[in-house]
């Protein structure tokens, strides 16, 4: 069994951790007859003095522990950081523990902005990475021992592997199931799911063409439809 550490910061989009860990569970459900035990195992960690998590919609999630009370020595497969945080306090208790339990994790991996807090703990110096297409200027000035790259969904350099923005830590966490069990695994995971097991059109993060305002009609919309 591969053990799961989602560490979700306050007042963030819930999604993205609860997206994870159904995708990580389902990855326990299917073909069961090839494992005696789950698959995974998942814990969500907060950073908070409590165990709810709120998020920026409205909606709460209850963590299994809080950050503090867990041992940075205890070996874990793979340490998830899904963002950053509302405020430095809490930054920097994920990067103060990061930097002691980093060495004892198979993987650590971010979603999002959580890049910015693996760069904070050194664990991106002279390795690629990727965040939001919002705060890759940002890492790049703070951080310039990190090789910082705007276009793919998720990059793996090693040990490490960051993802872009929200919904690419999905994309991310089946490229994950498919290093530990399989392309057989990851794709039935993501049939299921109605997901792609690996999004077309280059992985781009986005296209700014797709966001053009086109006119509807007249030689000049086509023209842009064209060019499109």
């Amino acid at each position: 069994m591969k053990t799961f550490l989602i560490i979700v910061p306050d007042g963030g989009m819930l999604f993205e951790a609860a997206g994870i860990a159904d995708i990580l569970m389902h990855a326990n459900r299917l073909h069961l007859e090839e494992f005696s035990s789950a698959r995974y195992r998942i814990d969500i960690a907060t950073t908070q003095p409590h165990q709810v998590i709120h998020g920026q919609s409205g909606l709460n999630l209850l963590a299994d522990f809080r950050l503090v009370d867990l041992d940075y020595t205890e070996p874990r497969d793979t340490i998830m950081v899904t963002g950053k945080g509302m405020n430095e306090q809490e930054n920097s208790a994920v990067v103060d523990w990061l930097r002691l339990a980093a060495p004892h994790a198979r993987r650590v991996v971010s979603i999002c902005g959580g890049a910015l807090l693996l760069a904070q703990a050194g664990l991106l110096d002279g390795r690629r990475a990727t965040t939001h297409w919002r705060r890759l200027e940002e890492m790049q000035s703070h951080y310039p021992l990190v090789k910082v790259e705007g276009g793919p969904l998720y990059i793996q350099d090693g040990h490490i592997w960051t993802s872009a923005g929200v919904s690419s830590g999905f994309d991310l966490t089946l490229a994950l199931v498919e290093e530990d069990y399989g392309f057989t695994l990851a794709r039935d995971v993501a049939q299921d799911l109605v997901m792609y097991l690996r999004r077309p059109g280059g992985q781009m993060q986005f296209s700014r063409f797709q966001l053009l305002d086109v006119d509807g009609s007249g030689p000049i919309g086509d023209v842009q439809r064209w060019i499109q």
